[in-house]
């Protein structure tokens, strides 16, 4: 269960927060920053050099029984394949409706189309 309880006003950063029981180990969640106007997925994606990797325009956050949609990408175009470089390693940031800081239990992501989920333990 999850409880974000904060009384300091500003953005909130969680480094690699705990992921319970991955569906893949193609992306890793480095980093999540929630603002008063934006929720921000910092995620390694690793993956074969000249394999790809795909993000779909649905993906969404579940917290509390509410979806909080994907507003936006950067280094990565949703629905389109990111092809992943000689090493085999890319960065990109995945933007999501702002998620309140109240108490909310495990977050949920939900990335592709075959219901890859995530389910984040976010501490602050």
């Amino acid at each position: 269960m999850l409880a974000l309880v904060s009384c300091v006003t500003g953005p909130k950063t969680v480094e690699f927060p705990l992921v319970e029981t991955p569906a893949t180990t193609s992306i890793i969640i480095e980093k999540v920053e929630l603002t008063d106007t934006v929720t921000s997925l910092h995620i390694r994606g690793y993956h074969r050099p000249g394999w790809w990797i795909r993000i779909v325009s649905e993906t969404h956050l579940l917290a509390d029984g509410k979806k909080y949609e994907m507003t936006g990408a950067d280094g990565i175009i949703p629905d389109d394949y990111l092809w992943m470089p000689s090493d085999g390693d890319s960065l990109f940031v995945l933007k999501f409706s702002h998620l309140p800081l109240l108490r909310i239990p495990w977050v949920r992501l939900r990335w592709n189309k075959v219901q890859q989920l995530l389910y984040l333990l976010l501490y602050l």
